[in-house]
């Protein structure tokens, strides 16, 4: 018989902000509500999400079995793994895969689609005789099949993401939600008339809070410069910079955030109240292109998030910062050469 709760978020990862023994604080995002020490193994799950079979969510356990000793290092140690190694090759699989993984992430596809066929015929079926067909609409288990059956491109784009491990200090604690990738571009802040969130997009960050004390950034090393030669692929974030990284899985979130000291309580409910208000929905973006002789081009992207402030760790690299913002979206980090100045 195949299991009833098919976990989107691993119950390995969310152990991390656990409060106690399988237990953690939630706060509802629709309601306002926080929830003291509720059932860990009841979150970030839905009935048959990957199919009325096992078969998926046995194979993301199999990675998840990997890729648990890895993260619990990295949040032991406070450091990234080597670049090239099998741990480093875990990890991006698992930060990729939790990537496509969630209801956001489904949505996200079902949305695309409704508004490629919007885009193209609007709010009429096509003409008769045109052999044009409006797109199916997809079911969510396609959409997830679709996301899934992308992964290893996916991986593979972000294989030259640099590693950064930022620690946290004093009293201040990072907490996650139940979609709790974070995916940014702070080189195309401002960006929004194209794609700038692609794995292979130039800029590519990614914040992933790993536990309470832990954040990882991956990030492209041609633009930003990340850390100092003191310190190496390791950081510490100040109180503050923990007030952003915390909002931005307010932003991301689909339903709850979660974290582990219920003394941070108000502080989640004041970055909710602070961000929630101004959290984007319908972030995909639809348009036609101009028309060369009889044919057209549909361009579909994901908007990023607007936010009302700026991320802490990554600094533009000089080369980086000369190349005019309107310019900064049209290249991917492949092949690329920089033509302004030396």
């Amino acid at each position: 018989m195949a299991k009833r709760r098919q976990h989107f978020v691993p119950k390995f990862y969310l152990r991390a902000f656990q409060s106690a023994p399988n237990r953690i604080h939630l706060y509802h995002l629709n309601s306002c509500k926080a929830i003291k020490n509720a059932s860990l193994r009841d979150q970030c799950y839905v009935h048959k999400f990957y199919g009325p079979s096992d078969k998926v969510e046995n194979r993301l356990a199999e990675l998840e079995d990997m890729a648990a000793p890895v993260i619990r290092a990295i949040c032991e140690s406070g450091e990234p793994p080597q670049l090239g190694t099998d741990q480093h090759e875990i990890l991006l699989e698992f930060v990729g895969l939790q990537i496509l993984r969630t209801p956001v992430a489904r949505q996200r596809i079902k949305e695309m689609v409704t508004k490629v066929n919007d885009q193209i015929f609007g709010d009429h079926d096509p003409l008769t005789g045109s052999g044009l067909t409006r797109f199916s609409p997809l079911t969510e288990h396609e959409a997830l099949g679709l996301q899934l059956n992308s992964a290893q491109e996916y991986v593979d784009a972000m294989s030259d993401l640099e590693l950064h491990v930022a620690r946290v200090g004093g009293r201040a604690r990072l907490f996650t939600s139940d979609n709790p990738v974070f995916r940014y571009n702070s080189y195309c802040r401002g960006v929004h008339n194209y794609g700038v969130l692609g794995a292979d997009s130039r800029g590519f960050q990614i914040f992933l809070p790993l536990s309470p004390r832990i954040l990882l950034l991956l990030y492209d090393g041609t633009v930003y410069e990340v850390g100092d030669a003191a310190s190496g692929r390791t950081s510490y974030l100040r109180r503050e910079d923990v007030e952003r990284f915390n909002a931005t899985q307010i932003l991301s979130a689909e339903e709850c955030a979660y974290f582990s000291d219920w003394s941070e309580v108000g502080s989640v409910r004041r970055s909710v109240s602070n961000h929630l208000p101004h959290k984007q929905v319908g972030m995909i973006r639809v348009e036609q292109s101009p028309q060369v002789g009889n044919s057209a081009t549909i361009h579909h992207w994901e908007d990023q998030s607007k936010l009302r402030f700026t991320l802490p760790l990554s600094r533009l690299r000089w080369r980086a910062s000369k190349v005019p913002v309107e310019e900064r979206a049209t290249f991917t980090r492949r092949g690329w050469t920089w033509k302004y100045a030396t």
